[in-house]
């Protein structure tokens, strides 16, 4: 029972804590989601702004503007490696290594403008699928309010619709709050990415040469590039279970869904051949074509033509794993040895270039504390360990076992000793020093004799005594007097 009126209210004084919070937190919800109820059929909650439309809106706008900061972002990136990969540009070796660092910086962007967009992606779901639940619940509370005409409502069947649609306004909030989160984040990013700190330094004459030099690229004749996989040894065993590798020019389709299935790339999608023989990373080609609701049509046009250079995806059975590639070359290379590129010699290039660990989602596999070399100071002081020499007054704990024996011929002397008391005639009157006594831990009192106290020691019988009358009247003496 809940209190609504002033004559439950004596009632309500008299139980505990507990249920007096419980029923004042039922009877918010129930005003709470009259309210809502209200302002979704017009009738009041002026003061309650539109989270659903505004929350849609929101991250619609993020959205588009992710998209917008990633397509910037790949056209700087390819300007990278194109300078980067062009033999007739001549580069210092400073200038070549602040390039590098500019482009994995750029690179990180993307990686962050990635996550970022599947993350707004996935909350947009969500919205659209609650969107429709908070349609249904406000309709099920406006049918049985209509439907009554001029008599009320019972409160028994009401109060619980308005309880609800209180719950399900916390999932909206909910959402909400990561929808701020996202926009919070993609702030950061383009704060970032349009400061001066990210402003590249290329050159725009040394860009409009390195795309020049550089040879249009073709599309991958996948055919071929199976049928040279497959020739070699890991690619078609005579036992599956020797298969190493597997070639794929596109992602399995799921049964469920008629879909690609939704793998993840090893590296973030990097190609790891170019990183490891090059020194550049260069982002793997897809040959699935995601198209957004929000991307225009030449950008639609760009995927496709990008998905077509896709040279295809080696699924590496050992770790379960997908990895794609560049172009033709990095396939063939990655296919004869695959575990050249996941190594040792892998982790020596991470290590003189830290940059790379969370580009290519190594972090992982760090240790939980990592710091440059020469950046902590330990100072060496000559310490002197100390010890106390005093004598104990106390009481020793004995820590020796006297009944210890470590001849296991003396052990099984003892048993058969032990198995021969066992079968004598008097069991508790042993010798005194013998540790085989029955009474030997309680015996308080032991015996001042050393000798074998048995039958066949006399010392245990008492004496006879015979008693005689002597020297009576008129007898003779006794001979024992005599």
């Amino acid at each position: 029972m809940c209190i609504r009126d002033r004559l439950h209210m004596d009632s309500f004084v008299g139980q505990r804590d507990a249920e007096k919070t419980r029923q004042v937190a039922e009877i918010w919800r129930i005003v709470w989601g009259i309210r809502l109820f209200n302002k979704a059929t017009g009738k009041g909650g002026t003061d309650i702004p539109p989270i659903m439309e505004m929350m849609g809106s929101e991250v619609d706008a993020s959205i588009e503007e992710v998209l917008d900061l990633r397509s910037e972002m790949d056209m700087l990136a390819t300007d990278y490696a194109a300078v980067l990969r062009s033999p007739s540009i001549q580069l210092s070796t400073d200038a070549r290594a602040r390039l590098h660092d500019e482009h994995r910086h750029v690179l990180q962007v993307i990686v962050y403008l990635r996550s970022l967009l599947e993350t707004l992606e996935s909350l947009c779901s969500k919205v659209e699928d609650y969107s429709e639940k908070w349609r249904r619940c406000i309709q099920d509370a406006a049918s049985l309010v209509d439907g009554s005409g001029a008599s009320p409502v019972p409160k028994s069947a009401v109060y619980p619709k308005f309880i609800f649609i209180s719950e399900r306004w916390d999932t909206v909030l909910g959402l909400y709050r990561e929808s701020k989160d996202a926009r919070a984040l993609l702030d950061t990013i383009s704060e970032f990415a349009t400061s001066e700190l990210a402003k590249p330094s290329l050159l725009k004459s040394d860009v409009d040469n390195a795309h020049a030099a550089l040879a249009a690229e073709k599309k991958p004749n996948v055919a071929l590039l199976a049928a040279e996989v497959k020739k070699l040894p890991g690619a078609s065993p005579s036992n599956e279970d020797e298969q190493s590798i597997e070639y794929m020019p596109m992602l399995p389709i799921n049964p469920e869904t008629g879909n690609p299935i939704e793998a993840h790339f090893e590296f973030n999608g990097f190609c790891i051949v170019s990183f490891v023989d090059d020194g550049l990373l260069l982002q793997g080609k897809k040959a699935e074509v995601q198209v957004n609701s929000q991307e225009t049509d030449e950008e639609v046009a760009e995927a496709a033509r990008q998905a077509e250079l896709c040279p295809g995806y080696i699924h590496l059975l050992a770790n379960a794993a997908y990895y794609s590639f560049a172009n033709e070359r990095s396939v063939m290379a990655f296919a004869r040895d695959p575990f050249r590129y996941v190594s040792h010699h892998l982790m020596e290039l991470v290590q003189g270039n830290p940059s790379t660990v969370t580009l290519l989602g190594l972090h992982p596999y760090l240790p939980k504390e990592i710091y440059l070399s020469g950046t902590r100071s330990h100072e060496v002081v000559d310490t002197v360990d100390k010890g106390d020499g005093g004598t104990q007054t106390g009481q020793i704990e004995s820590y020796k076992d006297t009944h210890y024996v470590f001849s296991e011929w003396e052990l099984r002397r003892l048993a058969l000793q032990l198995a021969s008391l066992r079968s004598k005639r008097t069991k508790s009157t042993q010798t005194n020093p013998s540790p085989f006594l029955r009474d030997n831990d309680t015996q308080a009192f032991p015996p001042k004799e050393q000798t074998t106290q048995t039958l066949l020691d006399a010392a245990v019988q008492p004496p006879v005594v015979r008693q005689y009358i002597n020297c009576l009247l008129y007898t003779s003496p006794s001979p024992r007097d005599s």
